[in-house]
């Protein structure tokens, strides 16, 4: 995924636990709020 595909995503109340940058990638370990998302089904 690239950093602009961020945008498609709504991140209230999720966290970032990890960040870990090698060279020219960064990698982000998310708890993500699924219950915020457009197309989230209970």
């Amino acid at each position: 995924m690239k950093l602009i595909d961020l945008n498609k995503y709504y991140f209230h109340d999720s966290s970032i636990l990890e960040i870990v940058k090698t060279n020219d990638v960064i990698k982000l370990k998310i708890d993500f709020c699924l219950f915020m998302q457009d197309n989230y089904i209970e």
